[in-house]
């Protein structure tokens, strides 16, 4: 096989995994000190719901994102433009279908 054949095959492959899976292609791509960020905090975000979990049981913390009491530490700055984070639509209860609509569908579009 050429190696311009071999080239367009991985190209081919990395396109059909960013398809597949966008979030996991952007975490392949970050440079290895924005990696260490996103493990330090994927980590305490963890722990966060672990201790949600052990002190009010299973589902206490999906429960506490419900009500709006969940409090767990905001990204670099950096790792959410990296992560695309800050493209992310807010939804308000104010909002409405239509509005909500549109927002996810700027959001899917991305």
């Amino acid at each position: 096989m050429s190696k311009i054949g071999l080239t367009a095959r991985i190209s081919a492959l990395f396109d059909a995994a960013e398809r597949a899976d966008p979030f996991a292609a952007r975490l392949h791509r970050l440079p290895p000190a924005l990696r260490m960020r996103f493990e330090l905090w994927r980590n305490e975000c963890d722990r966060i719901h672990e201790q949600y979990e052990r002190e009010g049981g299973p589902g206490a913390s999906y429960a506490a994102m419900l009500d709006g009491t969940l409090v767990t530490p905001e990204p670099s700055r950096a790792l959410a433009k990296a992560l695309g984070f800050d493209s992310a639509p807010v939804l308000l209860e104010t909002m409405t279908l239509r509005e909500v609509a549109d927002a996810w569908a700027a959001m899917i579009a991305t």
